[in-house]
């Protein structure tokens, strides 16, 4: 990506620029904000709330990947607001005033005017949190950030069909997941309702904080101890989600030699770390024979499966069987072989495949 996010991120994160940073912040700070505000209904809180989104991002800048930056900081913003909503602080500050915060709520989420109830975009907000980080990606620019889709195109270097499709299945799945929780909103209705929520503009005094909270660490003085303590729940979450994230990977991945390093895994849109590679497996008492160890295939566009709700892996090199592990390692993503016809697999991954993108498939016995 030639874009903004990627110059003002390198910016800040080789030579600390503030201006960069501030930069950087600034453009996402309404979208920080709105998601806060949806959540926690008091404009004050929100405020908080993204001030320690901003404190989070200037500590991990350096993990983070500029096509990612938006799908990020949306995360972290309904994380905290989860975060203070359960502080004890805020629940003695705000006892009895449920009605007040919806009120709020309401006038500055723009729910009259939009026709959808607070309750509802909390969920709907609740939902995109949910979607996978490239299709949250671009809807969170588009109707949140008010990017458009020419914008996304070159932000993101994709081609604008690419961009289109994302955010049509971006729209489709908070539909049909917004019905699983008897929520009726055509996709029509949709992007109206998100941008909406995201109406409500940042405060002048967090876009006047952004250039302090660049420092990081020294930022959570002058942020005040409440900010700082959000932030620093957060990323304790981040941290213990990583952690269970591994766990998760590792018990998967059990009967292979060796045990993968937890800091492998990553949050949606954070970098991989680099890591020293791991020391070669003892050998197998009974070693397979003259067969290849691994199958490789190569993803093709199918109009028989709906856009990035499954991905067709043709060219294949061997025989490949259900219940096989399928990894991408040019986009990081693994699967499991769910069908095999003929001379084509089925997988359904939870990040995008383009096609082209090449394949290895481990038999499922592979030792």
């Amino acid at each position: 990506m030639a874009g903004m996010d990627r110059q003002d991120l390198e910016a800040f994160v080789r030579h600390g620029s503030q201006e960069a940073f501030a930069r950087l912040a600034g453009r996402y700070a309404r979208m920080v904000y709105a998601a806060c505000l949806s959540q926690l209904g008091s404009p004050e809180d929100a405020e908080d709330a993204a001030q320690a989104v901003f404190l989070a991002l200037a500590r991990k800048a350096g993990s983070i990947r500029p096509e990612r930056v938006g799908s990020w900081l949306y995360g972290v913003a309904m994380r905290a607001s989860r975060f203070m909503a359960r502080s004890a602080a805020r629940r003695a500050r705000h006892e009895g005033e449920a009605g007040r915060m919806m009120a709020s709520g309401a006038s500055s989420g723009g729910s009259v005017s939009a026709g959808v109830p607070a309750e509802t975009r909390r969920q709907l907000m609740a939902e995109l949190e949910r979607l996978p980080a490239a299709l949250r990606e671009t809807v969170v620019r588009h109707y949140l950030g008010g990017q458009t889709r020419a914008q996304l195109a070159e932000e993101l270097g994709l081609p604008s069909g690419t961009v289109n499709s994302r955010l049509n299945a971006g729209i489709e799945r908070l539909r049909a997941r917004l019905g699983r929780r008897g929520v009726t909103l055509s996709a029509a209705a949709l992007g109206p309702a998100l941008a909406a929520a995201a109406s409500a503009e940042a405060p002048a005094s967090l876009l006047a904080s952004l250039p302090a909270l660049a420092s990081g660490g020294t930022a959570a003085l002058a942020a005040g101890a409440e900010v700082a303590a959000i932030a620093d729940g957060v990323l304790r979450i981040m941290f213990w989600e990583k952690l269970r994230m591994a766990a998760v990977a590792v018990g998967a991945a059990g009967l292979l030699a060796g045990a993968a390093p937890l800091a492998l895994s990553t949050l949606p849109g954070e970098r991989p770390p680099r890591l020293a590679p791991a020391p070669p497996a003892a050998a197998p008492v009974q070693p397979v024979a003259a067969a290849p160890r691994t199958v490789t295939g190569r993803v093709v566009r199918d109009r028989d499966v709906k856009a990035f709700e499954a991905v067709v892996v043709k060219e294949l090199t061997g025989a490949v069987r259900v219940g096989d592990r399928a990894a991408c390692k040019a986009k990081g993503w693994s699967s499991t072989v769910k069908r095999v016809d003929s001379d084509r697999v089925l997988l359904e991954p939870r990040e995008l495949a383009e096609a082209g993108d090449a394949v290895e498939f481990a038999p499922a016995d592979l030792k």
